[in-house]
Order: C-alpha cells, then structure tokens, then sequence
C-alpha cells in the first residue's frame, strides 16, 4: 500500500500493518508518523530521521533493532501493546525524556542506551516482570546514573529487585500508583 505524505512532512495511513526495516531511515523532513494499524516495526525503521517529533502506534508489538536510533527531537514514546523491543530500538535518542510501554514483555541489550535525558520508564504491565535481556539497556541515562525512574506496579517490585538483570536498577524502581500525575493515573 502506497503512504502518503502531506506538505507538513506527516505520514499518515490506517491500513498499513508493518513497516519494514529502513522504510525511513534518515528521512529528513519526516515529522510525525500515524499508522493505527501497524503491528510491527522493522529493523532500523526510523533510524537517524532527524525531524521526527511523534510517532503514533497504537497496536504495535515490536520494535526490531535500530528502530528509533539516533532521533534527533523525540521527547515521548508510547507504545500501548508493546511486547518487544529490540536492541538499540530506542538508543541515542538526545531528547527523549519520558517512555511508557504498557504491556512490554521483552527489553533487549542496550535498547535505551545514551538516551541522555531518559528521567521516567513507565512498565505498568501487571502480568509479570518483562524479560531484561542484559543489565546495559539503560547504559548512560538518568536511571543508570541514579536520577531517572522505572515505574512498575508495586506487587511486582520485589520480583523486579530479584529478577535477572533488574536488580542492578532497584534503587530506580518507583510503584506506579503512587505517581498518577507522572503515570497518568494508569495501574
């Protein structure tokens, strides 16, 4: 299915179900992107779109590696369904501040690295805690250096503190009920 691109450099389009890898890679002037229906993201997608400021996916289950690497003015990502994030698929990333991927159930190596201003990490997935593939995922960031959060539910924080790989981040752990004005309200 053909994409079309308005004047504004949006995309837009409700019946697209994937993007593949490199669809945008370093596509200059893209600046936001809505695709209600895509359920996969490919590798290196969106790799180094330097104008890319919102992104909205509301079914999407996987991010492949690279996905979002290297975006230039991204402050937010929120993926409501996802389930897996590759590595790098979120990494360097200069302004994104805050992240919230309700139903994640995999965070890959690395897959938040140098995210420079990455301060809120919203897992509110209430099924149990998602696999962190390696400790590095949140290497040169707020959460890594003490200052930044990971917000989760409180019956899983002690699970989250004993969990492979998460224990390094239980100083940063932070129940989500008791931050609805940075939550959203959300359980």
């Amino acid at each position: 299915l053909l994409v079309q691109r308005n004047l504004k450099g949006d995309y837009v389009n409700d019946r697209v179900t994937s993007v593949g890898g490199y669809a945008f890679r370093s596509a200059n002037k893209t600046t936001s992107v809505s695709f209600s229906e895509v359920i996969s993201i490919g590798r290196d997608a969106f790799y180094a779109s330097p104008d890319l400021v919102s992104v909205h996916f509301p079914k999407v289950e996987t991010l492949g590696n690279n996905a979002f690497r290297y975006e230039d003015k991204l402050v937010e990502l929120s993926f409501p369904m996802l389930k897996d994030a590759g590595s790098y698929s979120c990494a360097y990333c200069n302004k994104l501040v805050k992240v919230n991927f309700p139903s994640i159930a995999r965070v890959a190596d690395r897959c938040f690295s140098d995210d420079l201003v990455l301060e809120t990490v919203i897992f509110s997935n209430s099924l149990g805690v998602p696999t962190l593939v390696n400790a590095n995922a949140f290497n040169n960031t707020p959460i890594a250096s003490g200052t930044g959060h990971i917000y989760v539910p409180r019956a899983l924080i002690s699970a989250y503190t004993t969990a492979s790989n998460w224990s390094v981040y239980a100083n940063q752990l932070r129940a989500i009920e008791d931050y609805p004005d940075i939550c959203g309200g959300e359980v």
